[in-house]
Parts: C-alpha cells; structure tokens; sequence
C-alpha cells in the first residue's frame, strides 16, 4: 500500500468510527474529504489557493483522459474547484486504491 493509499485507508477508517466526513491535510496546499457511504467511498480532493479555471481543468481533463478521467471536476458553492473520485467499497475495512492515478492526478488536474 502505497503512502497516498496508507492516507486514505486512514481517513475512510476514522470516517467509519466516527459516521461522518472526515477531512485531512494531504500537505500545506492540498486537502482531502473522506466520506463513507454504503458500497462506496467518496474522496474530495481541493488546493488551496488554486487559480486555475474550470475550463484549465476541463481542457486538462479532455487532453489527459487515461490520467484524469477517473477524477470528476466539481464547483463548491464558494467557487472553490475540486476534484471527486467514488472508490468502491468491499466489506467494512477493504477500500479500492487509488492506484496510479491517485491523488497526484487530482493535483495535476486542479493544479
């Protein structure tokens, strides 16, 4: 398990106990969003201090769709863009990984 897949198993632990959204600090720009659903997980990647537009993210997702298509660019009510990706769920520990295309493809997308 790789460290961006040790940080998310984490999260989607502490979701579980807890019942509700975690957040962590991934680094001093990036930030995640764990929540827990029946089947799935969802995984809410943002940037802080991100100047990029939704059609930079749009354009950068159409041009590299093998790396960023698993990842669905969103808008926050405030304006702030993120990137959602849903990993499947298998009992109530095992998560689907993130596999190559994890969080620094969400990075890449937003960056």
């Amino acid at each position: 398990m790789n460290e961006e897949d040790a940080l998310i198993h984490r999260a989607f632990q502490a979701a579980l106990q807890s019942r509700s959204p975690i957040q962590v600090d991934v680094d001093s720009h990036t930030w995640l969003v764990v929540e827990v659903l029946s089947d799935f997980i969802i995984v809410t990647v943002g940037l802080s201090g991100n100047r990029t537009t939704s059609v930079q993210i749009l354009q950068r997702r159409y041009e590299r769709p093998e790396r960023l298509s698993a990842w669905l660019p969103a808008m926050m009510k405030d304006g702030t863009l993120i990137a959602v990706r849903r990993l499947t769920r298998w009992g109530s520990n095992r998560v689907e990984s993130l596999g190559a295309v994890g969080l620094g493809a969400a990075k890449e997308l937003l960056a």
